[in-house]
């Protein structure tokens, strides 16, 4: 097969296999997809590391060593040492079997196949009629490479919004399912959500968009950074729900602060800081859902605030 080919099918199978579209991971899936074809100077990685194929190439046939099951598991066991070195997290060194697996799989679909139990001299080929079998840079080797990065957009796509979960629950309009798992996402990271429907008392349809801030008793608040304010989805009576972008991790921590006719003075806290409770704002009884603390910061305060911050990792 075409080094292309190869590439896009290994990067089909990591994204699907390990859930990411990492470019690092992506990118170690696309060079252990080369590798294999090191056994032939005309390769693509063969003419890049010309001294090592040219050896190779002497000492055995093409397709056979080193497209083998014994290759895979040393290619895996010796790459582990950028485990241990922690040069490559456990999910990117998956993706140095997986691409180099993948790609000599693939090749057991073209009419030489591959030595898949070298040194038992046994080709593995599928398809029984030698006619329907791949040719490289064939008509039927393209239909393949299309098929693969299909594949590979449909599973950006997925991936994007999240994950299978919340696209299967947006399709289906499981709402309730997909207010859980943003409630779950957005312990990690920024979340910013779109959904459309009607608000329960006055009826008026609505198209709304904001960052979500926290996951209450099933429900999902959000933020709208455009004119500060603050909306809470159990208000309204939502016709579809999706995730609109995913930002940075975050991290996020909770406090309750207790004072008694005290000024709030707080020298130092992350843009993203609410506070919300019952309470008394210089005299005033004040019912806070999810001020921003910089609005309240210096005012005597008497009564108890919680305290959520959301700082950028």
């Amino acid at each position: 097969m075409m080094s292309i080919t190869h590439a896009a099918i290994a990067v089909a199978a990591t994204t699907i296999s390990l859930g990411t579209f990492s470019p690092k991971t992506i990118g170690i899936a696309i060079i252990s997809s080369q590798l294999p074809d090191i056994d032939t100077t005309s390769s693509m990685i063969g003419r890049m590391l010309f001294p090592i194929s040219s050896q190779i190439e002497k000492m055995y046939p093409h397709r056979t060593i080193t497209h083998s099951l014994i290759a895979v598991a040393v290619v895996a066991i010796a790459s582990l040492l950028l485990v241990q070195y922690q040069i490559l997290s456990v999910r990117e060194w998956l993706a140095i079997p997986i691409g180099y697996g993948v790609s000599i799989f693939s090749d057991c679909f073209t009419r030489q196949g591959v030595q898949l139990l070298w040194p038992l001299p046994v080709w593995c080929v599928f398809g029984s009629n030698p006619n329907r079998r791949l040719i490289t840079g064939g008509v039927g080797e393209y239909w393949v490479l299309s098929i693969a990065m299909l594949v590979v957009m449909g599973a950006w796509k997925v991936l994007d919004a999240g994950g299978t979960r919340p696209v299967v629950s947006q399709f289906i309009g499981m709402n309730q399912e997909m207010i859980s798992y943003i409630g779950e996402l957005v312990s990690e990271r920024e979340v910013y959500v779109n959904f459309t429907g009607r608000n329960k008392e006055t009826l008026e349809r609505v198209s709304i968009e904001g960052l979500v801030i926290d996951f209450k008793d099933n429900n999902l608040v959000l933020h709208n950074p455009s004119d500060l304010t603050v909306i809470f989805a159990k208000d309204y009576e939502i016709d579809s729900l999706r995730i609109s972008r995913r930002g940075n991790p975050w991290r996020r921590y909770q406090t309750e602060v207790t004072l008694i006719n005290e000024r709030l003075n707080v020298v130092s806290s992350p843009p993203k800081t609410f506070a919300v409770g019952e309470v008394e704002i210089e005299g005033v009884e004040t019912n806070l859902n999810y001020v921003l603390l910089s609005k309240i910061n210096g005012s005597f305060v008497n009564g108890t605030l919680k305290i959520l911050a959301y700082e950028l990792n």
